[in-house]
């Protein structure tokens, strides 16, 4: 049963890490097919990751009601659809069937993302949960590895749709899976299902989201932008209000007073500062700046998910033999140090020096995965569903965030610049090598703040004999 739950669990991860790989990489083919702007393209992306932000902490907590394997049985049948939509949506060559299916891609994502880590942590022993968390990682990452390769060959030589049959099949192996995983789940103590909760966590996520995103297109001072962000932190504390005054709560905000799930919740929102720099840009870069074709684009992505792959194990066997205090703060100081080589790699237009960031930078992402196997560990086990949805919302929404904040400073720098230098939008590669070599530095002083919290971090007590 035990394989069973880690092939079920790899692959519901995997269905959603290779759709994501893919697109970045597809991104400029669906623009030409489907007729879309530069905006219309963010949201083919990010309207994925939003919803999972939005939804992932519901998810979490249906699985601890109503049974985790069953959870994700819903998110592998959601990811499956959606994927379908957006093939069929793509060979008749339409944007808004496409954004359909990418929402329902998202839903499904948000039910079997906190799932497949629940269950993990229920069917592993404490001693063996490092490492076989680390395997399923290591799996779902390798199907990340192969995904831009795939995505880059057929996006050339075929049609970009039919890169989304990777995550049908992904999705079908999950629900293979589940069928030979049976156990006794522990009942949750929560009441009724907050859905009170659950709207305000949704629309404070999608108003705030939607604000940065809308700052790419309209600027910072559009009212648009300042009101959806203001409106977006409204129902944030709004929602951070009602959740603390209730007994059966969404989300218990209290357990971020545990040291580890806090450090782990912000390691996990900052992480995708780094990984978004040198992640959905990456391909841009290599296609719109130094002329790289799609399908070489697939093979100049690896080096970051290879190296992820390499060391996930690692990483949770340093875990299991060291506690957090080592993987974890080393992770930011990895990402930390990514971000110097990008920098370097961006102003020069030197694909070498981003090669070793993306590297570095995957390996601290490999490692920080340690920090949510020890949160996990010092939860009550009926309360593991819920606190596995705040890691995939913080991170989902910081992939989300990062990603249209980096748009949107990345497109007043590059314009500024065109105006200061008197050029056209034709000879915006430079100045966009610029902007990118700036926002790594930034990001790269930020994760040196992030590893002096990640400090904080302390191995768990041994568990008593009974």
């Amino acid at each position: 049963m035990k394989r069973a739950a880690l092939i079920a669990a790899a692959a519901g991860i995997s269905a959603y890490a290779v759709d994501s790989g893919a697109t970045q990489v597809a991104l400029p083919a669906m623009q030409a097919s489907l007729g879309t702007t530069l905006a219309q393209n963010q949201w083919i992306l990010n309207i994925t990751m939003m919803t999972v932000a939005a939804l992932v902490t519901l998810g979490g907590s249906l699985g601890d009601r109503v049974g985790r394997t069953r959870i994700l049985r819903l998110g592998a049948l959601g990811m499956l659809a959606g994927a379908a939509v957006v093939l069929v949506a793509g060979l008749i060559a339409s944007f808004p069937i496409v954004l359909i299916g990418r929402v329902l891609m998202g839903v499904g994502a948000a039910m079997a993302l906190p799932a497949t880590t629940a269950m993990m942590i229920d069917v592993y022993t404490q001693q063996e949960r490092g490492g076989a968390l680390g395997r399923m990682q290591g799996i779902s990452m390798v199907a990340s590895l192969a995904a831009p390769i795939i995505a880059g060959i057929v996006v050339q030589f075929l049609n970009w749709p039919w890169i989304y049959l990777m995550p049908v099949v992904a999705a079908v192996v999950t629900l293979w899976s589940l069928r030979r995983v049976a156990y006794t789940q522990l009942p949750a103590s929560q009441g009724r299902l907050d859905l009170p909760g659950a709207v305000l966590l949704f629309l404070a996520v999608v108003t705030i989201i939607f604000g940065f995103m809308t700052a790419a297109t309209r600027g910072w001072t559009d009212p648009l932008t300042l009101g959806s962000l203001a409106i977006g932190l409204v129902f944030l504390v709004v929602f951070v209000v009602v959740e603390l005054r209730k007994t059966n709560p969404l989300l218990q905000v209290r357990l971020l007073k545990i040291r580890n799930v806090g450090v782990a919740v912000f390691l996990f929102l900052m992480r995708f500062l780094p990984a978004v720099i040198l992640g959905p840009f990456i391909p841009i870069f290599l296609q719109e700046v130094m002329g790289f074709p799609a399908a070489v684009v697939g093979f100049a992505v690896l080096p970051g998910t290879l190296a992820m792959v390499l060391l996930a194990g690692v990483g949770g066997k340093l875990l299991d033999r060291r506690g957090p205090r080592v993987p974890v703060p080393l992770s930011a100081l990895l990402m930390a140090a990514g971000m110097a080589f990008a920098a370097l790699g961006y102003v020069r237009t030197n694909y070498w020096l981003l090669a070793v960031g993306m590297i570095i930078q995957g390996a601290g992402m490999a490692f920080s995965n340690t920090a949510q196997t020890a949160a996990l560990g010092e939860v009550a086990p009926a309360q593991r569903g819920m606190v596995s949805g705040v890691f995939p919302l913080a991170g989902q929404f910081g992939n989300s965030l990062w990603l249209a904040v980096i748009t949107a400073v990345a497109t007043s720098l590059v314009t500024n610049a065109l105006i200061a230098a008197g050029a056209t939008a034709a000879d915006f590669q430079p100045y966009f090598a610029q902007a990118m070599s700036t926002l790594s530095w930034i990001a790269a002083a930020v994760m040196v703040g992030v590893f002096l919290v990640t400090l904080l971090i302390h191995n768990p007590k041994p568990a008593q004999k009974a």
